[in-house]
């Protein structure tokens, strides 16, 4: 199974069978983004919707990038668990 988290499509993407997944990824992240704390919430937006790089994020959150770079793979993990909860899965 594909990490849900990973749903952030570039716009140059072109594998159109693999973007209209991550449309559907994408619904679904949002279905289950309340039950996600405002922490993860924060990571996940400011990474994939703003672009922002580990560094800028973790002079934000006052962490160094390696530890961002964690905070995001638990966040990730957060999602996926929502989203295979809500949704079926693994």
């Amino acid at each position: 199974m594909e990490d849900y988290a990973a749903v952030i499509v570039s716009a140059d993407y072109v594998d159109p069978e693999k973007r209209i997944m991550a449309s559907v990824d994408v619904d679904a992240l949002w279905r289950v983004w309340p039950q996600l704390d405002e922490r993860a919430q924060n990571l996940l937006e400011d990474k994939y919707i703003l672009g922002m790089g580990d560094s800028e994020i973790g002079k934000a959150f006052g962490v160094s990038a390696a530890s961002v770079r964690m905070m995001l793979t638990r966040a990730r993990s957060k999602a996926r668990k929502a989203m295979e909860a809500e949704f079926g899965g693994k």
